[in-house]
């Protein structure tokens, strides 16, 4: 029957439109199962089911293509919570209410390089927590918390404000984030159109102290978001064999996470962090990943 053939167009017609949204996929497929149908029939015109076959292949092939390449370039991001999986896009999930986006920041670099190797905090080095203040933006009309290191025997490399490795960042009653280690593989992904000079898998723990938010189900923390290399340079997320993913994590709960972060300039690096709470305030903190 010829409406076989028709339906298998307007399926494919419909998933090629909507293949930017990621959902386009399915519609293509039952456009494709149509279309197979309808060549089957052999006692019907088959130019709307080629027509239709035809479409939702190429609507199919689209939508996977643009759901890859956002994966690959760090715009979407898989959390797995619970032995289950789900796709959230990065530069929504950091919107809130107030239709704020987290900003980037420029500042100046420690281009100091050093040897490669695992680099991971000493059992014996005592955890600095890291109280927050907020400042009153007039302009936004937002609070931003900053960062200030209660040790007195900093790393040299490391300015007023900064964290290191092994630093506790802290807003009270709502999270604490620590970068536990830094080591460098050498493992490279194929299939990336990425060439970094270096490859680093960042290890990290952040705990919910009393975080909420209508849109995730728990504290959510991604640090690759935005990354600057010791010559200035933006590093970027890279598609890297990490073990370890972060999770929707609720009240009371630790996620250890891993992030695989590639630059263009081996060696220290910084990784900049801008969330909003649970109150729509804004606070942010600076990891200078000195090794």
């Amino acid at each position: 029957m010829e409406v076989i053939g028709i339906l298998s167009l307007i399926f494919g017609i419909i998933g090629l439109l909507s293949s930017v949204q990621y959902i386009g996929i399915l519609p293509c497929v039952v456009g494709i199962v149509l279309g197979i149908v309808g060549l089957t029939d052999f006692l019907s015109d088959k130019k709307f089911a080629t027509a239709g076959l035809l479409i939702s292949i190429f609507g199919a092939v689209v939508s996977v293509y643009i759901y890859v390449s956002d994966i690959d370039s760090g715009r979407l991001v898989v959390i797995h919570n619970n032995g289950k999986s789900q796709s959230v896009d990065v530069e929504s999930k950091t919107k809130k209410d107030s239709g704020q986006v987290s900003s980037v920041w420029n500042s100046n670099l420690n281009t100091e390089n050093n040897s490669t190797e695992i680099y991971q905090t000493s059992t014996e080095k005592e955890t600095k927590e890291i109280p927050v203040e907020n400042e009153s933006l007039t302009e936004q009309n937002e609070a931003v918390s900053e960062p200030k290191i209660k040790n007195e025997q900093k790393n040299e490399s490391v300015r007023d404000g900064e964290l290191a490795i092994g630093d506790t960042w802290t807003v009270d009653g709502q999270w604490k984030l620590t970068i536990n280690s830094v080591q460098e593989t050498f493992d490279r992904n194929p299939y990336s159109d990425k060439k970094p000079e270096a490859v680093y898998l960042v290890t990290y723990t952040y705990e919910n102290l009393g975080y909420e938010d209508s849109f995730l189900d728990g504290l959510f923390i991604s640090i690759d978001d935005s990354i600057v290399d010791n010559a200035g340079k933006m590093g970027y997320s890279y598609p890297g064999d990490q073990q370890k993913y972060a999770q929707e994590t609720p009240i009371g709960a630790t996620c250890e996470a891993q992030a695989c972060i590639g630059v263009d300039n081996a060696g220290s690096f910084k990784i900049y962090v801008d969330k909003y709470d649970g109150n729509g305030n804004k606070h942010k903190a600076i990891f200078n990943l000195v090794f």
